[in-house]
Formats: structure tokens, sequence, C-alpha cells
């Protein structure tokens, strides 16, 4: 159905169990196409990054740089199975204060709100999370997102579990992670 094309090489990473509850599944892919599984493995892919929990495709996670204390995370969420999740939770090292937020338009003034209950993955469907509607929101940041950097972030969802990802900092003003898609 999806097929991502990768810099060095194009592969499919599945896990083959969602992780026990507490328990956070991560991906090891070495450049050259390597692969190992563990439960705490660092990722370490240099191109674009997708990653796999089940049913879910998480796609190009990306933040912007900052130079605040506050700064919010984008990506796909691609869902292949014939049931919808929910993304009801977010956490890094990063921010002190992690929530999934969306962006709307009150009275002619943007804002944004916390989402209660999390953002649906419908079955056979997606969630974007771009600059504009539903992203990770992170405040009270550590320090800066510089450009060129990444930070690991984990995302947990009401059916599939678990899964921390890397997410690359881009420039300030960016839109998205730079990827043109094609169907």
């Amino acid at each position: 159905m999806h097929s991502i094309l990768v810099a060095t090489a194009a592969f499919a990473v599945a896990l083959s169990s969602a992780a026990a509850p507490g328990q956070t599944n991560r991906i090891v892919l070495a450049d050259g196409g390597q692969q190992s599984h563990g439960m705490m493995a660092q990722h370490t892919m240099s191109a674009d990054s997708s990653y796999q929990l089940g049913d879910l495709m998480i796609e190009n996670p990306w933040s912007r740089a900052t130079a605040g204390r506050a700064g919010g995370a984008f990506m796909m969420i691609h869902n292949a199975g014939d049931r919808g999740d929910r993304l009801i939770a977010a956490r890094t090292d990063v921010a002190g204060l992690v929530q999934l937020h969306m962006t709307l338009v009150e009275d002619g003034v943007m804002k944004m709100r916390q989402v209660e209950g999390g953002i649906e993955v419908p079955a056979d469907g997606m969630a974007e999370l771009k600059p504009g509607g539903f992203h990770v929101m992170m405040m009270g940041l550590t320090g800066p997102l510089e450009e060129g950097a990444s930070f690991p972030v984990t995302l947990t969802f009401e059916q599939a579990g678990a899964v921390t990802i890397d997410v690359r900092v881009q420039a300030a003003g960016a839109m998205d992670a730079g990827m043109h898609h094609s169907n």
C-alpha cells in the first residue's frame, strides 16, 4: 500500500508484537539496511524516517527550530488496519509539558487548544499533524530546538501502544518536512 524510500535503501519495518503495558517499542535501523529490534534501542537512520507500530505507520516526524520555550512536532500517521485508533499522549525529555493540540480560529483570532480524548486515526485512513492543525505541543523547552538536530518523542496510542520516534528539526519557518508525496 505504502512504500517508503530511504536515501540509502528502501525497506519496510514491522514489529511482530505490540509492547507490553508500560513498555515502548523502538526500532533500530542502521545505515545499510541492518535492523534489530529492542525495547530501548536507538534509531540511527540518516534519511527520512518512518516507524511501524502494528497497523500504524508514523512518517517523517519533524519540528521547527525555536528560539523560545515552546514548539510543535508534526507528522503523518497512517492506519492500514480495519480498526480506528487514537493518539492519546506524547512525551519527550526536551520539554517540561507535552500536550496534543489543535489550532482553530475563533472570532478571527488563531488559537491553540488541547485536544480532549486524543487525535483520531481512522481505520484505513490517516491523521495529519501539521502547522495550523493538530500537533504535538511542547512547552517549557529545556533549550532551543536547533535546525539539523533531532530529539526523541514517545507517542502513545489507545490500541497500538507506545513507540518512540526521532523528530528532526527543520528551519524556523518550515511548513512541512520537505517531503513531496505522490500516490
